[in-house]
C-alpha cells in the first residue's frame, strides 16, 4: 500500500506547478484567455451581422470570420488547459483535457 501512495505521490509532484501560484499569475492566466474570448466575439459579432449576406465578398468575409471563430474557439480550450495545469488546478485540467479530445475525435468521425 505504501507503494501506491508513493507513486500517487511522485505523480502528483510531475504534475503540480513548480512556480509558486501568485494573484499575479491567476491574473495573467485569466487574462489571457479573457483577451480570446473577446477577440472570439469580435468574430461573431461578424458573423451574426453578415448572416443574411449575399454578395460573394460578404460571403467571403463570414466565411473568414467563421473561421477565425473556430481557430480561437481551439487556441481557448488550450490556453484553459495549460492555465488549469499552470495554476496546479490538475483534475480540472485534465477533464477539459479529456473533453476536448473527445470533442475533436467526434468531430473527425
Amino acid at each position: 500500500m505504501v507503494d501506491v501512495f508513493r507513486s500517487l505521490e511522485d505523480s502528483m509532484k510531475r504534475l503540480l506547478p513548480e512556480t509558486e501560484i501568485t494573484d499575479e499569475l491567476i491574473v495573467d492566466q485569466v487574462r489571457t484567455i479573457q483577451q480570446l474570448e473577446q477577440e472570439h466575439q469580435l468574430k461573431a459579432d461578424v458573423v451574426e451581422r453578415l448572416r443574411t449576406a449575399t454578395s460573394e465578398n460578404d460571403l467571403a468575409a463570414r466565411d473568414v470570420a467563421g473561421s477565425e471563430m473556430a481557430m480561437l474557439q481551439d487556441e481557448i480550450l488550450r490556453k484553459s488547459v495549460s492555465a488549469l495545469y499552470t495554476l496546479g488546478m490538475v483534475s480540472a485540467a485534465q477533464l477539459l483535457e479529456y473533453m476536448v479530445n473527445e470533442i475533436v475525435d467526434v468531430g473527425e468521425t
